[in-house]
């Protein structure tokens, strides 16, 4: 099994691989409200 170290080597190598980007705060805002309302479905009340 690899592990994300090597996924990660993996992916960067690719023709259209991970880059890293500049950040955004707004892209940033929008993954954290996504992961806040998967959490509420994942842990019910």
């Amino acid at each position: 099994m690899k592990s994300n170290k090597q996924y990660l080597k993996w992916c960067a190598k690719q023709n259209k691989g991970i880059k890293i980007i500049k950040e955004s705060i707004n892209l940033e805002k929008a993954y954290l409200k996504k992961a806040e309302q998967a959490l509420k479905y994942a842990i019910p009340k």
